[in-house]
């Protein structure tokens, strides 16, 4: 089950949100990439099919725009019409993760352009998250381009400050978004194990790692289950199914975006962060505590 009972004690909220990190050229060509991806989004519908509770968050839409196209007017592609409107399936508003230190500002802009028009005109929603899966560096006008986009809230996978979890993040401009920093990166899901058969000693480095979370930051925690061109697996439902049956002090859901962002509640005050992420190393700058 996915609630807390009534009348239970407080426990920390922990979302787990499946993903792929949707990556073309990495794997292979990228017909081939393309192909990949389509298996995973077929994937992610069959299992959301089967199991209520499954989510799933398609993070690029070029890769979203080849399943459809390849699955015209099929069941397939309607049932993931309907799992998407229902908000099961997230999609993002971005038409491709691309590097951001590396191309100009327009051709940034016009990634987020086309994702949203593509989103709105093909499966009929407004996505306002982002998730830059694996990108590397962060330009520091990316906060003022998403908010002209009308995307305020972003998942920061790599290369945010160590010792914050949740802050605004400031443009020149004064332009700000809400980023969640993935603390242990993109692929922790993966690397605690939520894909394989739980043991004891999972159960004990998940404890370790979430009570170093929660020092970090006291509300809900978002944890990431994906890698590159993974697929999703049903033992992710079976596997928090029973750490909610098992586990002490903390309640999990499956997740997207969106409905971990819904559930925060702003601390303050909430740091403010400002400047470049370069594409080596970097930290953003706290401007305000």
């Amino acid at each position: 089950g996915q609630q807390r009972p009534a009348g239970s004690p407080a426990k920390l909220q922990v979302y787990v949100v499946p993903f792929s990190h949707l990556d073309l050229f990495w794997a292979g060509t990228r017909e081939e990439c393309l192909t990949r991806g389509n298996r995973i989004i077929a994937r992610a519908v069959q299992i959301a099919e089967q199991h209520p509770e499954f989510k799933f968050l398609i993070e690029s839409n070029n890769f979203l725009a080849n399943f459809a196209e390849t699955h015209s007017g099929s069941p397939e592609l309607a049932e993931l019409q309907r799992l998407i409107k229902e908000g099961r399936i997230e999609i993002s508003p971005n038409w491709a993760d691309i590097f951001q230190n590396m191309p100009d500002g327009e051709v940034e802009t016009r990634n987020l352009i086309y994702g949203k028009e593509y989103a709105r005109t093909v499966f009929g929603v407004n996505p306002r998250i982002i998730h830059p899966g694996d990108i590397p560096g962060f330009d520091s006008q990316y906060p003022q381009m998403l908010t002209k986009a009308d995307i305020p809230f972003m998942v920061m996978s790599r290369m945010g400050p160590p010792d914050k979890a949740l802050f605004d993040w400031s443009s020149p401009d004064g332009s700000k978004v809400l980023v969640w920093n993935e603390l242990h990166g993109y692929g922790w899901g993966v690397h605690l194990g939520f894909h394989h058969d739980w043991t004891e000693k999972d159960t004990a480095r998940l404890r370790t790692e979430l009570d170093e979370a929660h020092k970090i930051f006291p509300g809900p925690i978002y944890i990431p289950w994906g890698v590159d061109l993974w697929g999703p697996t049903d033992k992710l439902v079976t596997n928090v199914d029973a750490l909610n049956r098992n586990f002490e002090g903390a309640h999990f859901i499956l997740a997207t975006p969106q409905n971990f962002f819904q559930a925060l509640e702003r601390p303050s005050p909430l740091p403010d962060l400002s400047g470049e992420v370069p594409m080596s190393s970097g930290i953003l700058s706290v401007t305000s505590p």
